[in-house]
Parts: structure tokens; C-alpha cells; sequence
């Protein structure tokens, strides 16, 4: 078989593949979020993608996959999870935790992971984390 048809097969399959993964990804992209709002699985600071497939009940791949197809990425969800389960603690409960608490609370492994994720991708929320803090 010469070099252009084994590239033009393997073109083919990976488009046939490709229908496969939006059809399953339209399915499981509601459970993933359904897992990550009910479960909270996020707050956990070792939460990783393999555990995120296991509730879920898929694998890495699929999830890797669902989430490309909705334009993030399992970093960017398990941080946009994170930050606004901080900014619930914020607002419900000002002055109570210190940001060491706050940084255990809300998943993140220690406080200067917390505040460096903050300034860099939520610096209004940063703002606000300093205003309600416990001093």
C-alpha cells in the first residue's frame, strides 16, 4: 500500500472516530458537571482526571475529549470550580477563615498555589479574598 493511501485511511478512521466522540460527548459532558457540582470532588487537593473518569464511569480519554469539544480542559474546570466555591465561602461567611483555611476548603494544596491561581487567572476575586479575609 503506497504512503498517500495509508494517510488518506488514517484520515478516514480517525474522522469515523472523531463522530463517535461527539455523539458520546454531547451525553457526557451534563454527568461530568453533574459529578463535579454534586460530589464535589474538587475539594479534594489530589483530584486528578483518572479520578474524575472513575466517577464518572469513562475513561481519560473520553473526558480529555468532552472537554476539548466544550473549549476548556480539566485544569481550567477543576479551577473554575474551585474559585467559585471560594467565592461562595467569601460571601457567605466573611471574616470567618484565614487564607490558609480558605486555600484548604476550597481544594487548593496550600495558600500560595491559592493566591498565585487568584492573581493570575481571578485577580477580582483576589481583590476580594484580601477585603474578606480574617486578619
Amino acid at each position: 500500500m503506497g504512503l498517500w493511501k495509508r494517510i488518506v485511511r488514517v484520515f478516514v478512521c480517525r474522522r469515523k472516530s472523531g463522530r463517535r466522540v461527539d455523539k458520546y460527548a454531547a451525553k457526557l459532558y451534563p454527568k461530568i458537571k453533574l459529578v463535579m457540582e454534586e460530589t464535589k470532588p474538587y475539594l479534594n487537593p489530589e483530584f486528578s482526571i483518572y479520578d474524575l473518569a472513575h466517577l464518572v464511569g469513562t475513561n481519560r480519554t473520553y473526558i480529555t475529549e468532552t472537554l476539548r469539544k466544550h473549549n476548556t480542559c480539566f485544569v481550567t474546570l477543576k479551577r473554575e470550580y474551585r474559585v467559585n466555591f471560594l467565592i461562595g465561602l467569601l460571601t457567605s461567611e466573611p471574616y470567618k477563615y484565614d487564607v490558609k483555611e480558605l486555600a484548604l476548603l476550597a481544594g487548593f494544596s496550600d495558600e500560595r498555589r491559592m493566591c498565585d491561581t487568584l492573581k493570575r487567572y481571578h485577580p477580582d476575586v483576589y481583590n476580594l479574598l484580601r477585603s474578606l479575609v480574617k486578619k
